[in-house]
Parts: structure tokens; C-alpha cells; sequence
């Protein structure tokens, strides 16, 4: 998971550019003459051009190290796909705190949820599909006397194989096919030693079922799909790609967090058609920079100067004497940048081919090692 430093930033940026135009009744048909090259193919009256001039890291530390990252959530590869369509996850603080004072009441129950591309953003939205795979811990389970056996039923069906772990008086691991058998699809357990009156837990991990499909662009996010959870999505989505966001019950040591600060230049080109315009709208826009500094600030962007850099004019059509003039303005920010390294990553694979189910097709799932005491159950 990595803030990237200079695209972003630059777009950021631009944005904040429309919308300080877009502010200004006399400006807001100026809106989109915001770019980061001349390309216009007639050049229009008025117009900002934004140019990144020159991006320096900040020294803070020998390794860059800055701490150990605690989340509900995290995001894991799928062996055999690019894994790159999402960019990162994180929680969704403002609706955590819409739950609990203390932001651990989490809304989306614990499990892995596999993400896949099924249209790639183009001239429309794409779209995505989950697949939830829950997990249940510590479930009590009434055990029954058929006459003929001892026998327990989960209370899910469509079981995750070789997920299943059940535990005798909360102490004593049993044996699937010594101490019981079980059937998958049915959730039917069936012991061959227990009687019905033994304490009997278990931990399962079971399939939920298919999502219908969710709009997504490039470099937005989505904080629908799943509750409490943002979808950060990059520019580099594929077809069929596919990842897994899984849920936890408590919040884990997920990530190792590294990071730092750059200092990057922009030049902004404003120009007008008049110059005394000009001197309006320069004036303007610097303003309005300095008086975003707060909301920039929520996003980790500090500004540290603005200032005007000078002005010159351009010949518009020389015959008739009509000039563009330009005027320069430089802003310097500082900006956080941070890679979230997964703090342990293994792959576990189970066998869930089934002719009733085609979604559950065979994959390996690298996913955290950290959320359950044994083993972590996933589905292939």
C-alpha cells in the first residue's frame, strides 16, 4: 500500500484549482481550462497551466520507519492475478465513530472477501463483484443422539473444506476422521467417540454468497460495498483481477508502516486576455490557496509558500495587436507519503471446486497469519 508523491499530488492540485474557480460565479465557465500542459486545441480566454518543478524528500529517519499499523482491515494478493486493481483499504473512521465513541464496533462481520474486476473503467464507470467467505469462532454446538449416532449441525451450509476446527471443553483439539466426520455442503457433523451431552465448540469459515455489482474509477474510492471498509482503487485495474479485504474481529497488527515527507514546487501559469484580469485573478487564486490550508492539511498536504512570480504576455495575433497575458505563481507543499508492508503474509489454499457453485473457483489466497490461533482457514 503506498500514498504515491507527485501524480496524485499534481491532481490534487488541479482539483483544488477547478473548484476555487468553480467557487466564482465571474470564473466558474473557466472551470476545466485546468491542466498540466497547453493541449487545448483552440486556446481559451482564461486558463491555469500547473507544472511540478522539482519534489525533495525530507530525512526523518535511517529506515524510515514510523510504526506498527493496528486495523479491522487489510488487503492480501491472490496467487495467479496482478492483485493491483485496489490500491489500499483502510477503515472507515467516520462511520465507526457514527457507531462507537471508541471506533470498535466494526459493521462488517469478520471473514475475507474476495474482490474481483468484471468491467474495467473506460468511458463508463467499471464495475466489481465480492464473494464473502465468513468466518465464525467459538460457535456451541447442540449435540443430538440419533439412536444409530451423535451428530451436530452447523448452523451455515456451504462450509469452507479443511476449515473447520472443533475443540472438546474449550481445550482438546478433535481429529476430523478420527473424532468426527462432516459433511461440507450440509454442515452436518457426526461423532464417532462424544456423548450428547459433551461440550463441543467450533470455528468455521463458510461461503456467504456473491454481491451484486459495484460501480468504480479510477483513483476514487468506494465505502458502500463493504461497511466500515474504503476501497481505494488505483489506475491499474484488470479484467478478472482479483483480491481479498479480510475482516477481522479485533483490531491486529496488520502492517509495518514506513514513510516520510517531500517537498515539491508548482508553477502555476494564469492567463487572460486582459491584464488587468489577470492581476484579478492572480490575486484570487493565491487567496483562495492560502485560505485552504486547513482542509489540505486533513489530507496530509501542508503548504508551505505561495507567492506571486512575475508576468509576461504572449502575442494572441500579432496583425491585430491581441496578446495573452500571463502571470506566474509559484506554490511549495509538503506531502506525506507512506508503504504499508503486511506484517505476515502466507498462502493457504482448500479445494472448493464444485459444479453448484462456479464462483468458488481454485485459487490461492495470501492472507494475514495473525487472526486465528490455529490455522487460518481459506477457501481455493
Amino acid at each position: 500500500m503506498i500514498s504515491w508523491i507527485s501524480n496524485p499530488i499534481k491532481k490534487r492540485v488541479v482539483e483544488l484549482l477547478k473548484n476555487i474557480l468553480s467557487e466564482n460565479p465571474k470564473y466558474a465557465q473557466y472551470s476545466d481550462n485546468i491542466l498540466n500542459k497547453f493541449s487545448y486545441k483552440e486556446r481559451q480566454s482564461v486558463g491555469i497551466i500547473v507544472n511540478s518543478t522539482s519534489s525533495n524528500k525530507l530525512h526523518m529517519s535511517a529506515d524510515n520507519f514510523l510504526g506498527n499499523y493496528y486495523s479491522f482491515v487489510m488487503l492480501s494478493s491472490v496467487d495467479g492475478y496482478s492483485s493491483k486493481s485496489i490500491e489500499w483499504v483502510k477503515e472507515d473512521r467516520y462511520k465507526l465513530l457514527q457507531l462507537s465513541s471508541k471506533a470498535d464496533n466494526f459493521p462488517t462481520k469478520p471473514g475475507s472477501y474476495v474482490v474481483e474486476i468484471t468491467k474495467v473503467p473506460d468511458q463508463t464507470p467499471g464495475t466489481f463483484v465480492i464473494y464473502s467467505y465468513l468466518d465464525v469462532r467459538s460457535e456451541q454446538l447442540i449435540l443430538v443422539n440419533t439412536g444409530s449416532s451423535v451428530e451436530a449441525q452447523l448452523p451455515a451450509t456451504d462450509i469452507v473444506e479443511n476449515s473447520v476446527d472443533l475443540y472438546y471443553d474449550d481445550k482438546y483439539a478433535l481429529i476430523n476422521g478420527s473424532d468426527y466426520t462432516i459433511d461440507y455442503e450440509s454442515g452436518l457433523i457426526t461423532f464417532t467417540e462424544l456423548t450428547a451431552d459433551a461440550n463441543v465448540t467450533a470455528s468455521y469459515r463458510y461461503y456467504s454468497g456473491k454481491s451484486s455489482e459495484y460501480e468504480y474509477e479510477y483513483d476514487k474510492y468506494n465505502n458502500t460495498a463493504l461497511p466500515g471498509v474504503i476501497i481505494a482503487f488505483g489506475e491499474y485495474s484488470q479484467l478478472g483481477d482479483k483480491q481479498v479485504i479480510t475482516v477481522t474481529d479485533e483490531r491486529l497488527h496488520v502492517y509495518d508502516t514506513y514513510g516520510g515527507r517531500f517537498e515539491t514546487d508548482f508553477g502555476l501559469t494564469l492567463f487572460t486576455k486582459d491584464p488587468e484580469e489577470r492581476e484579478r485573478l492572480t490575486d484570487y487564486i493565491i487567496l483562495k490557496i492560502l485560505q485552504s490550508q486547513s482542509s489540505l492539511a486533513d489530507e496530509g498536504i501542508e503548504i508551505l509558500n505561495v507567492g506571486h512570480g512575475g508576468e509576461d504576455e504572449e502575442a494572441y495575433n500579432s496583425e491585430t495587436d491581441e496578446y495573452y497575458y500571463e502571470s506566474n505563481v509559484s506554490l511549495q507543499l509538503r506531502v506525506d507519503w507512506m508503504i504499508y508492508k503486511p506484517k505476515v503474509i502466507t498462502s493457504i489454499g482448500y479445494n472448493l471446486n464444485d459444479d453448484n457453485h462456479p464462483e468458488k473457483a481454485s485459487t490461492v489466497i495470501n492472507v494475514c497469519n495473525v487472526y486465528r490461533n490455529t490455522t487460518i482457514p481459506m477457501m481455493r
